[in-house]
């Protein structure tokens, strides 16, 4: 019997929040940091993936992760609201085809998806070369 995995943010309080296989950049409400005066972040982000079959259920796994930005850089440049919900989006959205591709196969359960989404969200975006980071939270 055949699983497959679907993946959204949730954007409001319902479970069906987002449209399925598309992260959201209006999920990621940076605001700047009260403990940092260069630095913006997110709350915790709901990422949810859910997994089914036309027999079974479908099971829903919740990823949270808080992302930090700069708001200037070194050479002076500033990372605005809008550019910081893009990049975030866009590392999720890979993030996320990665855990959709593992879950398909099989090669990943449910329970290294929190972790290896964190690892592979902070891959992606490390790779902007800006600064960004990412931790997990839980998500609600």
């Amino acid at each position: 019997m055949s699983t497959e995995s679907i993946y959204y943010t949730l954007t409001d309080a319902s479970e069906t929040g987002g449209m399925p296989g598309v992260i959201s950049p209006d999920a990621f409400n940076f605001e700047p940091d009260p403990n940092d005066g260069n630095w913006q972040k997110t709350g915790c982000v709901t990422i949810i993936f859910g997994r089914g079959s036309p027999f079974l259920p479908i099971r829903l796994i919740k990823v949270g992760v808080i992302v930090g930005a700069p708001i200037q850089l070194r050479d002076g440049r500033t990372i605005s609201r809008r550019e910081a919900q893009l990049d975030s989006a866009n590392a999720a959205q890979s993030a996320s085809q990665v855990i959709k591709e593992r879950l398909d196969s099989g090669t990943m359960i449910e329970t290294e998806v929190q972790p290896a989404f964190v690892g592979f969200m902070y891959g992606a975006i490390e790779a902007t070369g800006l600064g960004y980071r990412v931790n997990g939270c839980k998500p609600r």
